[in-house]
């Protein structure tokens, strides 16, 4: 209970303020008036609205894979920031804790992916390959 209280409360510290979130989402479209064309700007103002318009990853996800039209591209720029952002602030707990990334319903997309196996090696190698070239740089 203590890591998960203090995995919020860092979470808290680094998330923007409410005032901040409330001002940058009344410049941006309601919900229901998000465009989902797949034109770039139309799916990173969706993306962004997931992003700030919700407190875990999963209703961020949620709220973009429901949105229609191009909505697996949205979702997918919405997982790549979102996931960096809140998996970044708590690691996956051995004893299936929920936090603002790993709740149940997200582990249970984990764990229903095709090839997991080979998602993992390449998010791994990724990830190698990233940490080389910064200390190279």
């Amino acid at each position: 209970m203590r890591l998960r209280a203090a995995t919020r409360t860092k979470a808290l510290a680094v998330a923007p303020s409410e005032a901040l979130a409330a001002r940058t989402l009344a410049l941006l479209p309601s919900a229901a008036a998000l465009p989902s064309s797949g034109y770039v700007v139309h799916t990173l103002t969706a993306a962004l609205y997931a992003f700030l318009a919700t407190r875990t990853f999963e209703a961020g996800a949620l709220l973009t894979a429901n949105m229609g039209d191009d909505a697996d591209t949205v979702a997918a720029v919405y997982g790549g920031l979102a996931g960096v952002w809140y998996a970044a602030q708590e690691e996956e707990s051995a004893d299936g804790e929920e936090g603002l990334f790993w709740s149940p319903r997200v582990r249970a997309w984990r764990n229903a992916l095709v090839r997991r196996d080979l998602i993992e090696e390449v998010t791994g190698e990724l990830v190698e390959f990233v940490e080389r070239h910064a200390a190279s740089s």
